[in-house]
């Protein structure tokens, strides 16, 4: 369990952020990353 300060930092740092929602966003780059990395090992084992 978070303390209140923590999530008033969190939501102050992240409501004026550079894009809206960012909690999605961040979720949804480590997904694209994960995807981009499983891509890019299957391709490298393909060559042996």
């Amino acid at each position: 369990m978070q303390s209140q300060e923590a999530v008033d930092a969190y939501n102050a740092l992240f409501a004026g952020g550079l894009v809206p929602n960012s909690e999605i966003v961040f979720i949804a780059v480590v997904l694209v990353v994960a995807a981009l990395a499983l891509w890019s090992a299957r391709t490298f084992v393909a060559k042996f």
